[in-house]
């Protein structure tokens, strides 16, 4: 019976993709949605780790599946610096659904000159969540705000930068516990201040907002830089390891990985393929630039493959491949023993 009361809440648990299998997997265990709804995120990552990438990758995901046709989208970007070309990178689509900073700008009556600060995000949060309708909103950056008391005093006396964190348990607290109501999810994108490299300490790193943002989050992501993709001597994208330090829906602290190419975005059949390799499902052999996919070698680049399975419809199968593995890994480390509260609940 618990069993199936588990089974029942994870069929009726909404979920946003994040675009990549093996990320949405590392969140969820479900290859094809991430984020659960209701719930509230942080992304801490290095400067140019992909952070908005992912944050427009997310809004896509939202805008080609018809459960959020309902969904209010909004990016909020107080730094205004984001200079994407998202019509090809995410689709005309997209562009039309995602609100921007400009719309956002509106809701707390700022005008462009102004700074936007974390009283006004509070503000435009509270005006959506007084609305009663679902939404996606992602803050990119917190970094990029202020706050009332600090912009004052920059202006004629300097600032010591210490009222938004003194200002964000409140906020968190009031803003976390309405988004469940309306099955929304907010994301506060933020910048590490140190370079994380290939370290994860999370208890080493700073983010702006003190720790508020790590107490009031469902789930902690951090990004990095693991190396630069180049062709003929030029960057052309990154390599970034993701780790999941937080998830309080299922307890697992996870690391995976996947390409970003700057005119393409989240590679993820890249990012399969190599996991399918690396668990040793797929082989390849020393003398040929082979993959063995169910019996059947395609023989060439990773370019060529990737345009097999494009050119095939494979994707589908390749994400439950994927998924299968993953999960068999899953249950090979699960503890197997018999449950401590079995029972039947009187």
């Amino acid at each position: 019976m618990r069993e199936l009361r588990k089974i029942k809440e994870e069929e009726s648990r909404l979920y946003v993709s994040t675009g990549s299998t093996l990320l949405n997997l590392a969140l969820s265990d479900n290859p094809y949605g991430g984020f659960a709804l209701g719930k509230f995120a942080n992304i801490i990552g290095d400067y140019s780790a992909g952070k908005s990438f992912l944050a427009w990758t997310i809004f896509s995901e939202a805008v080609y599946n018809s459960k959020f046709d309902e969904y209010t989208l909004r990016y909020i970007e107080p730094e205004v610096a984001f200079e994407f070309n998202i019509i090809k990178l995410f689709g005309k689509k997209v562009e039309d659904r995602v609100l921007s900073d400009v719309v956002d700008r509106t809701v707390a009556k700022k005008k462009k000159d102004e700074p936007y600060t974390v009283e006004d995000w509070y503000n435009d949060e509270e005006v959506i969540l007084k609305q009663k309708i679902p939404f996606i909103d992602i803050l990119d950056s917190l970094d990029a705000t202020t706050t009332v008391a600090e912009y004052a005093r920059e202006i004629d006396e300097g600032s010591y930068r210490v009222e938004k964190a003194r200002l964000m348990p409140e906020i968190l607290r009031k803003i976390a516990g309405k988004v469940k109501d309306t099955n929304s999810l907010i994301i506060v994108v933020s910048q590490a201040k140190e370079p994380i490299g290939m370290t994860f300490g999370a208890s080493t790193k700073t983010r702006a907002g003190g720790k508020a943002l790590h107490f009031f989050c469902t789930y902690e992501i951090w990004m990095a830089i693991k190396s630069h993709i180049k062709r003929k001597d030029r960057d052309v994208g990154v390599n970034v390891r993701v780790k999941i330090s937080k998830n309080k829906m299922t307890g697992k602290q996870r690391e995976i990985e996947f390409p970003i190419y700057f005119d393409y975005g989240i590679d993820d059949e890249t990012s399969m393929i190599n996991f399918l390799l690396e668990e040793g499902v797929w082989n390849k052999p020393k003398n040929a630039r082979s993959i063995n996919t169910n019996g059947d070698f395609i023989d060439g680049t990773m370019e060529t493959i990737i345009k097999h399975i494009e050119e095939n419809n494979g994707k589908d199968k390749l994400i439950q491949i994927v998924a299968k593995k993953w999960r068999e890994i899953e249950d090979s480390i699960a503890t197997n023993r018999k449950g401590k509260y079995d029972g039947e609940a009187t």
